[in-house]
């Protein structure tokens, strides 16, 4: 009769240890959401590599290899497996304005939430900032936000670190770019960005314009236009 037992017990050992490494075979591995800062990579787990990308410009992946480039959250993909990546920024000096064109100035002051109305009037509202800015002004028309600015100084900020800043942002757009000013384009492309170094009250200023891409081929004038308008309220 132990001969009988020993003998069951040890088929039922058996049968648990193929089906234990029958189950580690078959094991996929996790493939969890991600956050990775702009320029960083990570190795997905796994021997497979044929992953691609939503959207490469925020995350590119070779051979199994994510990328991390501009800030945004994109999905990596391989079949029914997916995972989401969530890319944020090295150098954190302001938050982006807000960006959406035609909006009314009350969308603006409610998004605006938090930050010190310092100045308005029919076509503007002047905000102080609270980080490495020291003010953002939104200029208005018939039809709502035109367009806004971000001042910043240089003794706050490094010229460098700015664009490092909107390096890891936005889309470099050369063709409107000189050295004296830079342009960029926002990932969805609605939105033309221009850095330009002025002064205002006899102080040297770092600005940031932001204006629709319907200005397309007049952003960095329309930017110029923009700063003037800020220099002469100064002056008043």
């Amino acid at each position: 009769m132990k001969t009988i037992y020993y003998l069951f017990l040890s088929v039922i050992i058996a049968s648990m240890a193929l089906v234990s490494c029958g189950s580690d075979d078959e094991d996929e591995p996790n493939y969890p959401d991600i956050t990775l800062t702009a320029g960083d990579s990570y190795k997905i787990p796994g021997n497979n590599t044929d992953w691609t990308s939503d959207n490469e410009l925020i995350a590119s992946v070779t051979r199994g290899v994510v990328t991390a480039r501009l800030v945004g959250e994109t999905t990596i993909r391989n079949g029914s497996k997916s995972f989401k990546v969530t890319v944020t920024g090295k150098y954190n000096f302001f938050r982006e304005p807000f960006l959406k064109w035609g909006a009314s100035k009350q969308t603006v002051s409610d998004f605006m939430l938090g930050y010190s109305l310092i100045g308005e009037d029919e076509r503007n509202l002047v905000y102080e900032g609270r980080y490495s800015e020291f003010m953002t002004d939104y200029f208005f028309g018939e039809s709502g936000l035109e367009a806004s600015i971000v001042a910043l100084l240089p003794t706050r900020v490094r010229i460098d670190e700015l664009l490092a800043f909107l390096n890891e942002r936005y889309i470099y757009y050369p063709e409107e770019s000189s050295e004296d000013e830079k342009a960029y384009l926002t990932l969805d492309k609605k939105t033309m960005v221009v850095l330009v170094r002025t002064s205002i009250d006899s102080e040297q200023v770092f600005l940031i314009g932001y204006v629709s891409s319907s200005f397309f081929n007049d952003g960095t004038a329309t930017v110029r236009r923009m700063v003037r308008t800020m220099q002469i309220s100064h002056a008043d």
